[in-house]
């Protein structure tokens, strides 16, 4: 994909570099156009989400260096809640048990 003459574009956000395993790293994306630009390379930042609301982007920011707005506003949204699990097994069981009835 990096050969000369060929025209690669490419959609990545830092915050988000779910995809760890696979080898993205949140530099990745940040150096994309000094890894595999000859100069010719352009980044267009996106600064509207219209995904999360408004409440979910500031608990974000928190975390990360997101400075995205929301689109959607909070309408009708329910706060953001974090919730701490002992492993995997007891966080699957809340979610389970949200999905289907029986929560804890």
């Amino acid at each position: 994909m990096a050969r000369r003459g060929v025209r690669l574009f490419c959609v990545g956000d830092p915050d988000q570099a779910i995809y760890g395993f696979r080898g993205a790293t949140r530099e990745g994306v940040a150096r994309f156009g000094e890894l595999f630009g000859d100069g010719g390379t352009a980044t267009h930042i996106l600064t509207t989400n219209y995904r999360s609301t408004t409440s979910v982007l500031r608990l974000a920011r928190l975390f990360g260096t997101s400075r995205m707005v929301a689109d959607s506003g909070d309408a009708a949204a329910p706060p953001p809640e974090l919730h701490l699990f002992d492993d995997a097994f007891d966080e699957n069981e809340w979610v389970f048990g949200q999905l289907f009835g029986g929560g804890h």
